[in-house]
């Protein structure tokens, strides 16, 4: 009893520090489902070319099915820019993921000092701040309806 308590307590904290890894689902329509945290990501990792932040927080909300491999009849406006707790839990699953995913990739909260926002390095999760002209990718996500 003692064991399985520790083991919930650890991945409660796990989960609220932002380690906690997505168990993504091929969805075979170009996206990947994490039932755990509710999130529809979109399978094809470097769809758009690397873009400042400002594009950044604007290309994911053009996103519908038949762009970038989708078929799941989503429409514009449903994608948008994952925070960082979002991004460092597909940690583990990246191999589930098409095109580059070893690069910065923009998050949607901002950075630690003025005019700049979050990258995470998928690879390895390290998060850093780069100011918002630097090039980086995008991974749109959604909700589950």
């Amino acid at each position: 009893m003692k064991k399985q308590i520790m083991a919930v307590v650890t991945l409660l904290g796990m989960m609220v520090a932002g380690t906690a890894f997505a168990d993504l689902k091929d969805n075979n329509d170009g996206t990947l489902i994490d039932t755990t945290q509710r999130l529809v990501w979109l399978k094809q990792a470097d769809c758009f070319d690397k873009v400042n932040f400002y594009y950044a927080q604007n290309k994911p909300y053009g996103l519908a099915s038949g762009m970038c491999g989708l078929s799941d009849k989503s429409s514009a406006g449903q994608w948008r820019l994952p925070n960082e707790v979002e991004l460092k839990s597909l940690q583990g699953n990246l191999s589930k993921f098409n095109g580059n995913i070893s690069d910065w990739y923009w998050t949607s909260n901002p950075g630690t000092a003025p005019s700049t926002s979050k990258c995470i390095l998928l690879t390895n999760g390290t998060t850093q701040s780069f100011d918002r002209n630097s090039l980086h990718y995008v991974l749109p996500v959604r909700r589950l309806p």
